[in-house]
């Protein structure tokens, strides 16, 4: 369970009190929030996943065996090419590992891998080509999970296991932003957090 708090209690605040509290399905309900579909990618193996000393995250050994003994990126990159076919426009993936990126992107021409390690300049490129659709696909590592905004998103393909709810919550919400020319999302789940957290339309 979450409990919301006022952070005031050190330093002068012009807020005294919360006096509403929105939720995220009643966002998604009245339409500020695009519809998101849940699809469960496969049925994979977990038994291997251990997770490390914080307990918010699975050890980089066991995300390693569980993408490869239920080989992960194939069926991932499966996914996005019928994502494309079904007609959806705008591809975002999540992994884990920079090397996982750029193998998958040779499995999907017309990708673009972005991720920490890039200069500034080829970071900004490569994100201004998908935002400007010259690449229909984004195959990212811990840069466009969080403050990323692009409201034409309209396929996710998920393969960033974690025990944080918060990561799970943050990427989900960068399929959610609205458009003209957007009905919804698919989110296509490879990682298992949909089964670990469920919707975030249904968080409180």
């Amino acid at each position: 369970s979450s409990q919301l708090k006022m952070m005031n209690r050190t330093r002068k605040s012009f807020y005294k009190d919360i006096i509403h509290i929105t939720q995220i399905g009643e966002l998604s309900e009245n339409g500020f929030w695009s519809k998101i579909n849940y699809i469960q990618g496969a049925k994979l193996k977990e038994h291997m996943l251990e997770l490390n000393s914080t307990g918010k995250e699975f050890t980089d050994y066991s995300v390693k065996m569980y993408n490869e003994q239920n080989d992960v990126f194939s069926k991932m990159a499966n996914a996005a090419h019928e994502l494309r076919r079904s007609g959806r426009k705008k591809i975002l993936i999540f992994v884990q590992f920079v090397e996982d990126a750029y193998d998958l992107s040779l499995k999907i021409p017309g990708s673009i891998v972005v991720h920490g390690a890039l200069s500034d300049k080829d970071r900004d490129a490569a994100v201004e080509g998908y935002k400007t659709s010259r690449y229909w696909c984004a195959i990212n590592v811990n840069v466009l999970g969080t403050g990323f905004d692009d409201p034409l998103i309209d396929g996710i393909v998920h393969g960033r296991l974690t025990n944080s709810v918060g990561i799970w919550y943050q990427h989900v919400g960068r399929g959610v932003r609205i458009h003209p020319s957007k009905v919804d999302v698919d989110l296509i789940d490879f990682s298992g957090n949909f089964k670990r957290f469920g919707r975030v339309e249904d968080f409180t």
